[in-house]
This record gives structure tokens, sequence and C-alpha cells, in this order.
């Protein structure tokens, strides 16, 4: 996967990879897993694909009856929404960046899949048959071969078929789909047909997975950049919500959109996690670091930056500003971007090298990784929390050892028996607790707390010995305080036996 922040690094991508390939292409937001095709996105739909296109071509005629292949009914139906067995694809890679980027209000950053197949033509044997395969009800092999044969009035064989079936296919970009479907033309767009499972001599209802189809690359569009990219792509390439969808979306919806000025949130937006004075003899400098506590788009980030650097820069001569965009990137430095503002009445001999973009009286480095940082870093994060858990459980198992011995004393050989054996055990209890605290903690809040109740069990125990060499403390007063102490750790003892299996099976950690 890589991140693109603008058109241009996208489109160089693009071109690297496309030489003597065939792409396609596929934009969405990242939160959907996949792309399954919308008929099996519910299982009523999958087990009544043919019911849904009898219906649909007897109640509307008019629209089909003018169609003679079955592919060009199945683009009519997707045209309106219908749940059909196709995958909406693009040829053209900013059409599918715009559709990565569509929903600027969403949080979920746009991805593009980039494909690279050889595509069939709708004429081709292949599309024939696997777009047949949804008009027929009886789906035993020899049925569909028969009723294959009148439909396009040539033979097929039933080992053809089997080949055909084998996997789903991409279709080429074709003009002749174009009636059944306005949107195609502005689009250049095109589907993947997806194909049944084949058991025991019959093609089931059930669609064969599409994970075969590997992308050749992935291109993240992170969130703070898709509201620039969108206004560009209408700006410079004239590719905007009306002309994707030319007969279903008003232009009105466009142009209110396009115009809109959203109202200004009042909320706090980021905190100002530092303020360090970095100054020289001959210059003036602040560091600041700011951590968002919500996702912006860019140009708001860049307006909260100046925000700050306007209420910092008075008598100042240099200000650097480091943005993170949540405090897990904030722990790495993984900045969403730099700023740097520089008095313009400093003497050039004292002035530091300068970031690369100049805009709005500042200097600017707007990270080209941050989002994939981002990955690593949470991925690095789960194998920190997996030792973290490791190495609690060993403490936890020599501590659960020893605990047992001194509740057996106290309950089985008396009060002075027990004093003994704290005495004689108070070193061990002291180095266990001790070792958890320095294991560090978790960006996880919820497990974080769950890791305290080891430390906060552990600390009852190791009090014990400080209750019983209180000589002020009379013995009925120590006997109350070490009852209390055994009953709050056994009540913590217990949630962590309740809690521990389900971070084990959250963070994959088997025996």
């Amino acid at each position: 996967m890589k991140q693109v922040n603008n058109i241009k690094d996208y489109l160089k991508i693009i071109e690297q990879i496309s030489v003597n390939s065939s792409l396609f292409f596929r934009g969405q937001l990242e939160k959907y897993n996949g792309f399954p095709p919308t008929i099996a996105r519910d299982p009523g739909f999958i087990v009544n694909e043919n019911n849904i296109i009898q219906e649909t071509t007897h109640n509307r005629i008019n629209e089909f009856k003018d169609l003679d292949m079955p592919i060009k009914k199945l683009a009519k139906m997707q045209h309106y929404g219908i749940p059909t067995r196709l995958v909406d694809l693009t040829t053209n890679p900013l059409v599918a960046l715009y559709f990565a980027i569509e929903d600027v209000e969403d949080k979920s950053s746009g991805n593009i899949f980039i494909f690279d197949e050889n595509g069939f033509s709708i004429n081709s044997r292949e599309a024939k048959f696997l777009s047949f395969i949804p008009f027929i009800a009886n789906r035993d092999l020899n049925n569909i071969v028969l009723e294959y044969q009148k439909q396009y009035s040539e033979t097929v064989t039933s080992k053809e078929v089997l080949n055909i079936i084998d996997r789903p296919i991409f279709i080429k970009y074709s003009k002749e789909l174009e009636i059944t479907n306005p949107r195609l033309c502005h689009q250049s767009g095109t589907f993947l047909i997806c194909t049944n499972k084949f058991v025991d001599g019959k093609i089931t209802d059930e669609l064969m997975s599409l994970e075969n189809f590997q992308p050749i690359e992935v291109i993240r569009i992170p969130f703070e950049y898709k509201k620039e990219i969108k206004q560009r792509l209408d700006s410079e390439f004239n590719i905007n919500y009306i002309n994707e969808y030319p007969e279903l979306i008003p232009y009105a919806d466009y142009i209110k959109s396009k115009y809109k000025i959203s109202p200004s949130s009042k909320d706090v937006s980021y905190s100002i996690v530092g303020v360090q004075d970095v100054s020289t003899a001959a210059a003036r400098r602040k560091s600041i670091i700011m951590v968002l506590h919500n996702q912006f788009d860019i140009e708001k980030i860049k307006k909260l930056v100046m925000e700050i650097i306007n209420k910092y820069k008075d008598g100042m001569d240099v200000i650097w500003m480091y943005v993170a965009r949540n405090t897990d990137d904030l722990i790495v430095s993984n900045w969403i971007l730099r700023c740097q503002w520089i008095n313009p009445r400093l003497n050039e001999n004292f002035r530091p090298i300068t970031l690369e973009q100049f805009e709005s009286e500042c200097y600017w480095d707007f990270s080209k990784s941050y989002s994939i940082n981002s990955d690593v870093m949470q991925s690095s994060f789960e194998d920190d929390d997996k030792a973290l858990l490791l190495s609690h459980k060993v403490i936890w198992n020599d501590f659960l050892k020893i605990y047992t011995i001194l509740k057996n004393s106290i309950n089985e050989f008396g009060w002075d028996e027990f004093a003994q054996e704290v005495n004689f055990k108070k070193r061990e209890i002291s180095k266990l607790y001790m070792k958890l605290q320095n294991f560090g903690h978790s960006h996880n809040k919820d497990f974080d707390d769950f890791l305290y109740e080891f430390s906060t069990c552990i600390a009852e125990i190791d009090n014990l010995h400080y209750i019983l060499e209180n000589a002020s403390t009379p013995i009925l007063g120590k006997q109350y305080l070490v009852n209390k102490a055994f009953l709050r750790s056994e009540e913590k003892i217990s949630k962590i036996r309740e809690e521990i299996s389900h971070w084990e099976y959250s963070l994959q950690i088997d025996d």
C-alpha cells in the first residue's frame, strides 16, 4: 500500500505501473472490507437471484425489451441499483480516485485498488456464459448447457463450461453497454462478473470468493487530503458529482455542496502538548507540538496551525510547529505536517534552513507517509501489547505460588507461622512488584487498566510485611488489616482470571 496526498503523485504511480498493462481500477472508502457484488450482500438476495431478475424484467418490460444480451440487462439493473453479480470498475484512474474520496465528511481514508488483468469482450464466450447463469433457475450443468445453446444458437460442452466458471472475469470497457447505463460513459465504467461455486455437478447459489484477485497496488488517500483532492478533480479535470451521475443527481445539489460554507465548530479541536524555548544567541525561537482531537481536512489543519503561530509570534524570530493526528502518532513523532514561520525581519545570517514549500507566510512539510506509518506503528503496538501480557503472566504465575503459600500458612498453621513466612517471602514479593513497574504501559487504555490490576493485586500482598512490622498497631488490628488485604487481592485475582482469556484471544496469544 502507498500513501498519496495529491493528484500529481497519484498519476505518477499510475504511470509507473501502466506500461504494457491492462489496468482496472476501483475506488472506495477504506472502512468497507472487500467489494462483494450487491447480490451477495444479503442472503435473501443471492438465493433469489433468478427471481429478482425475472421480476425486474417482467415489471419493467419496456426498459429491457430492446436489450439482446444478458450482460446488457445486468448492466441496466446495476444502473438502477438492482442487486446483481456485477462489481463496478473503471478504466480511468481519476474516476476511481473520485469515488475513493467522494464522501469528504466520512472520516475513513479512500482506497484505490489497481488490477492488472486480461479483460474479456462482452461478446466473448466467457462473458456471455457468466452473465447468462443468473437468468436460469435450474442450474444443473446439463440444463445450463442446453439453455445456453438456445439463447445464443451456439454449442458449448460441459468441459468448456467447467473451464469458464472456474473464476470471475474482468470485462473490457465497451461502448455497447453505454446505452444500458449512461453513467458508464462518464465513468469509463465496466465490470467484474462473479461466478458460482460448482459442487457435485451443479452450479450452486453461492458465489466464488474474489480473494484470488489480488490488486497489484493499493493507494490510500488519507482523510485529511480528500476534500482538497476532490476540489482539484473538479476544477482541473471536470470530474465531479454532476458529471459522474449525469442522469440521477440534481444539478442544484452539486451547486449547493460546492459553495456551501460549513459552520465552524466551537469545540476544542486540539491540544498543545509542548512549547519549548529553543532560542539561540542570535534568534528567539519556539518549538510547539500540537495533537489533534478530531480528524480534519488538510486546509482546516493549516488554519489551526496558523492560529497557534499568530498567538506566539509576537517578539519571536522563528516558530516551529509539529502536528500529530493523535497521541499514538505523537509517541513516535509521526507528524502529519511540520510548519516553520520565520520573521521576515530576521537577519539572513541567522535564518535556519527552511522547509521546501512556502505558503501563507510559512514554510511547510506535508508528510507523504504518515498514514502508512500509522499502520506499521499500530502493528508494532500490538506486538508490544503481546509482550506486555506475556511478561505479566510470567510474574503472575510466580506471584500465585507465593500467594498460595501465604494463604495456606495463615489458614493452617496460625499467626506466628504466617508472620515468619511473610518475612521470608517479602523480598521475592517486592522484586515481582518492581519488575511489573519496569514493563511500561500500553497505548490501549482498556488493556492498560487491565494490566494495572496485576500491580495493585501484588501491591496488597507486598504491603503485608509493613503491616506486621508496625509496632504501634495492636495484634487484632494487624489481623484485621491482613484479612482486608487478602480480601482485596482475592477480588483482583478473580477479575484477572475472568478477563485474561479475553485479552489472550484479542492479542492472538495461544498456549
